[in-house]
């Protein structure tokens, strides 16, 4: 994990970091509930904690699970069964 936070390289291998780091934070509301990285984002931005990925890691997310936000998208990867909610 500790190289999906590094920051580093172009342009593209942020955005390719962000999606990799939005796969892990859904995987993780899937394995410990209690303990979500999507949960966790969110909080962070509230409390106007951010890194120069936040908002890129919080778009993936977005866009992985189709949600408007980050608590619908933590609500809708707990409602889901199997896979990625949109496979990719």
């Amino acid at each position: 994990m500790r190289a999906l936070l590094r920051l580093g390289g172009d342009a593209a291998a942020r955005r390719n970091q962000s999606r990799i780091a939005g796969r892990v934070a859904i995987e993780s509301v899937r394995r410990s509930p209690a303990q979500d990285a999507i949960g966790y984002l969110a909080q962070n931005i509230q409390q106007g904690i951010v890194t120069p990925l936040t908002f890129a890691y919080r778009d993936a997310i977005l866009r992985r699970t189709g949600a408007a936000d980050l608590g619908e998208a933590e609500g809708i990867v707990l409602r889901s069964v199997g896979g990625l909610v949109d496979g990719t």
